[in-house]
């Protein structure tokens, strides 16, 4: 069941990914992060204990704070950053329980549902 959840999670994210690829005319790299109520484009649960929040979707990343198991989040949008376990994608998201925000690795998130897929970061 994991297995497949992962592969749906992959193939809606590269969908996501597909359609928005032209939509943004700046660099991601060039933004500055703002702290701004932002609507969710979608919906995931924490699917382990401990799962930091990362500033950027990079493991060498500052971390915002934590995620445990069972936690809702709210998601914004996913991108491409660090390698774990072979896959590059990531969830910027906000933690419902404690309202921090940042990027988590796919692979710690399950029941991950897209209601706006093409909603910015």
């Amino acid at each position: 069941m994991n297995r497949f959840r992962a592969i749906v999670s992959i193939v809606v994210t590269v969908l996501w990914v597909l359609v928005s690829a032209g939509s943004s005319s700046a660099s991601a790299e060039a933004r500055t992060p703002v702290s701004i109520a932002v609507p969710a484009n979608g919906t995931a649960v924490f699917d382990a204990d401990g799962v930091n929040i990362r500033e950027t979707p990079r493991l060498n990343s500052r971390i915002n704070g934590k995620g445990y198991n069972g936690q809702g989040a709210d998601l914004r949008c996913a991108r491409d950053g660090d390698l774990v376990g072979g896959i590059s994608t990531w969830y910027r998201l906000t933690n419902r329980d404690t309202g921090v925000t940042g990027w988590v690795h796919y692979s710690f998130l399950r029941e991950v549902f897209w209601t706006n897929p093409e909603g910015g970061c």
